[in-house]
């Protein structure tokens, strides 16, 4: 799908995919996550990136937030290099998503994760950094990423069929599991 002047100038599908189908767009689901991070600082929800992580979760909510967030800047999360014990290539590490992710709450155990590195100094691939900052916007707003999502960008954009995992807790997974045709995908682009 090319789109141009809010113009499709093409389109075209293959293996028996139409346009109606909605396909999971992995970890470009974190592109839409830092669009989201986007709105909540337009909407004054976030302050800025250099404001500490541990500032947006309290500890008679959270209490076992580790006092290592105080060092992790909501810049840090998004370059990838916050430091936490998490890696995606290396499921032993506690902050890897085949850790935390099929779990009815996650936030809590996120919170508990402890730093391996010093925040800001090396760059490894992880979920956690995204899903960390979907909870943030979950945690200013009041409302599921997917539903904040659905008010202040898909919504305004036509985009109706979709699927984003939002687990029992109300929290959804800010790092993929968000299904979008490829036309609405176009549309974000």
């Amino acid at each position: 799908v090319v789109i141009k002047d809010n113009n499709i100038l093409m389109e075209w599908y293959y293996n028996s995919h139409t346009r109606s189908d909605i396909n999971d767009i992995r970890s470009a689901g974190k592109s839409i996550t830092s669009l989201l991070l986007g709105v909540a600082i337009k909407e004054g929800l976030v302050q800025n990136l250099d404001q500490d992580v541990y500032s947006f979760f309290s500890k008679e909510k959270y209490p076992s937030i580790h006092e290592d967030y105080k060092q992790i800047k909501i810049r840090d999360l998004l370059d990838m290099s916050s430091g936490l014990d998490a890696n995606a290539d290396d499921w032993r590490t506690p902050g890897n998503a085949g850790q935390w992710m099929g779990k009815d709450e996650w936030v809590e155990y996120l919170l508990g994760i402890p730093l391996a590195k010093k925040p800001g100094e090396q760059w490894v691939y992880a979920d956690i950094n995204a899903a960390l900052i979907g909870a943030i916007i979950e945690e200013t707003s009041g409302m599921s990423l997917n539903d904040f999502a659905r008010k202040n960008v898909f919504a305004p954009l036509g985009i109706k069929k979709y699927y984003w995992y939002t687990n029992a807790a109300n929290q959804t997974v800010a790092a993929g599991t968000l299904f979008l045709s490829t036309v609405d995908f176009a549309k974000l682009g």
